[in-house]
């Protein structure tokens, strides 16, 4: 089977109810789809680029099912605190010299949270319901140190209060007929989330008592156009990692403000910057003027700026 773009879930405020539908934690990673065929293990991200080197545990803790032929589909999770790190996953995902690699194996460890199978012993699953996919993963899949299964809960009400309550981001929830859609987006699978993020681009540095203090964002809207969505602090980042990026800011800085249209209260002092980086950064919800309440930035994104959509901004 060739590669292909992940299954997505839509965005929602709103639970379903029915006997049809069950739901499962959503983890805050990076998404994996796992090709564990012909004796070999491969991992790609939803975008179709290649993690296999990233996750050297991960491919041995998969080996096994290479022999038999299955492609899985999950989350890979970074832990901090007994809870998802967004931002330690994604030291892991960025690391590409060997020597780093190895080293960020023992520093901080991932968790594959498998949740689909849509491949197994030489034939396509992706047309069965969902209930049937996930007899064969429960009895397929193996879970050990490095992977494990995510559990589905029939009390969708109750899953998203203990997911509230422990502040975790959020629940999917699945209808159990729903085949698997390559590509697809709709509301089969639901997402609602306790903190939702958007994927968006820097275009500008804000300077208070002489210190850079807060990076301006904004998303694409349908005619191309920036549109500015708010700013932030430096979130989850580590002092360093904060500095690194203000200074890779920086380094794009313009005399012209790239955003369409600015709000009335802005920064007195600000440093505009090309939308060169993109960034990923979870908040409360939109407030009436389209920008994002009590954001907080998460990590940088290697993906280009032009994917940073307002119709994306949930995602």
């Amino acid at each position: 089977m060739e590669l292909f773009r992940p299954f997505e879930p839509v965005q929602t405020d709103t639970l379903p109810t029915g006997s049809n539908w069950i739901g499962q934690v959503k983890w805050d990673g990076v998404r994996i789809v796992a090709h564990a065929r012909e004796g070999q293990v491969n991992l790609v991200n939803r975008h179709g680029r290649d993690r296999t080197k990233a996750y050297p545990e991960l491919v041995e803790s998969l080996a096994p099912l290479a022999r038999q032929g299955c492609i899985l589909d999950g989350e890979v999770v970074a832990f901090a605190h007994g809870k998802p790190s967004f931002y330690r996953v994604l030291q892991r995902d960025r690391a590409r010299h060997p020597a780093n690699v190895q080293l960020l194996c023992s520093q901080l460890p991932v968790v594959y949270m498998v949740f689909d199978i849509v491949w197994a012993r030489g034939r396509p699953l992706h047309g069965l319901p969902f209930a049937d996919r996930q007899e064969h993963l429960t009895t397929i899949l193996k879970e050990n140190e490095f992977v494990r299964l995510v559990a589905s809960e029939p009390d969708i009400e109750s899953l998203w209060r203990a997911v509230c309550d422990i502040g975790m981001e959020g629940i999917v929830v699945k209808d159990v007929t729903s085949t698997y859609a390559f590509g697809g987006k709709d509301r089969r699978w639901q997402k609602r989330k306790h903190r939702r993020n958007a994927a968006a681009v820097i275009g500008g540095v804000a300077v208070k008592d002489g210190q850079y203090s807060a990076l301006l964002l904004g998303v694409y809207d349908g005619r191309g156009q920036l549109q500015y969505i708010g700013r932030t602090g430096a979130g989850t980042l580590g002092t360093r990692q904060w500095v690194e990026l203000m200074q890779q800011a920086l380094a794009y800085s313009s005399t012209s403000c790239p955003f369409a249209h600015l709000p009335a209260r802005m920064p007195r002092e600000v440093i505009w910057t090309m939308p060169i980086i993109s960034v990923k950064v979870s908040f409360l919800e939109w407030t009436p003027d389209g920008t994002l309440r009590h954001p907080l930035l998460e990590g940088v994104l290697e993906i280009s700026p032009q994917m940073c959509t307002m119709d994306g901004a949930d995602a």
